[in-house]
């Protein structure tokens, strides 16, 4: 609902107006469910090259294709795209989940992209190198083979400048920080997949939140005496938020949450409405 009318201020009140339609919570720790989205592209076309399984296309100008993109010796290696495999791309959602739960829900799709602004000696330090996506495809070795293919010695600053493409350890000296930098010289091959070849396939679908949740409880009754249990229950509900306040007829849907005049929909926020509900066995969890 809205207006066609273009007005700036309608960018920071899109919870009035819009609900989500196939997004695709970033959040996810379902393995299934992140195999099925990195999928996405299977059996896509592009460059003329047909029975793709999980194609990455780091831009629509990418002029070859992705045979060979791992030997850095060819040429679809640095003007071509990546192409993982059924198993690679399991093996890549396993590593993605593991972040996830590893570093906890992220509150902003910012979050769940960047690394975090932490120093080197905090808790979770391996946060603030990269993001979950980049940290995932890094320990999910989906680059290994690419990195195989080359020569890895103790690499100095001036081997790095006369010979890259043979080296993949990380230079020492002439380096005022060296904690960060990329763990080869072969990074932003095409060949070699980062976080920002996903994200462009994937970002478009992508949300750190959703509008439309399942949410699964649990009861149980235990005996005071006997402290045994006497019963147990687990149901499962799908809850929609909506763009209306909890109480529509005192502040309309379009009110910010600073100016709410109505103390249920200062508390509350925005209506949830229960699209389903049910009981389920013990099989079902």
């Amino acid at each position: 609902r809205g207006t066609s009318t273009f007005d700036e201020a309608q960018a920071r009140l899109a919870a009035r107006n819009l609900l989500l339609d196939g997004g695709f919570n970033a959040n996810s720790t379902s393995r299934e469910a992140w195999i099925a989205v990195l999928s996405g592209l299977k059996s896509s076309q592009f460059n003329g090259e047909t029975g793709l399984e999980g194609p990455f296309v780091r831009s629509t100008n990418q002029p070859n294709g992705s045979t060979d993109a791992t030997d850095y010796t060819k040429a679809n290696a640095w003007l071509g795209f990546r192409n993982l495999t059924p198993a690679q791309i399991a093996t890549l959602a396993d590593s993605i989940v593991q972040q996830i739960k590893t570093r906890g829900p992220a509150v902003s799709f910012g979050d769940f992209v960047n690394r975090r602004l932490i120093l080197s000696s905090d808790a979770g330090a391996a946060a603030g190198v990269s993001g979950r996506l980049q940290a995932a495809i890094d320990a999910s070795g989906v680059n290994s083979t690419l990195a195989a293919t080359v020569k890895s010695n103790s690499a100095t600053v001036a081997d790095q400048l006369t010979k890259p493409k043979e080296l993949t350890s990380t230079p020492t000296g002439g380096y005022l920080d060296i904690a960060h930098l990329a763990p080869n010289s072969l990074e932003g091959m095409a060949g070699l997949l980062t976080q920002g070849d996903l994200l462009q396939a994937l970002a478009p679908v992508l949300t750190a939140r959703s509008d439309t949740f399942r949410i699964r409880t649990y009861g149980e009754v235990i005996n005071p005496v006997t402290q045994s249990q006497t019963g147990r229950a687990w149901c499962e509900a799908i809850v929609q938020r909506l763009p209306d306040y909890v109480n529509a007829t005192a502040d309309n849907a379009s009110v910010t949450v600073d100016t709410l005049t109505d103390t249920g929909n200062k508390t509350l926020g925005r209506r949830f409405q229960v699209i389903s509900f049910r009981w389920l066995n013990p099989d079902d969890i």
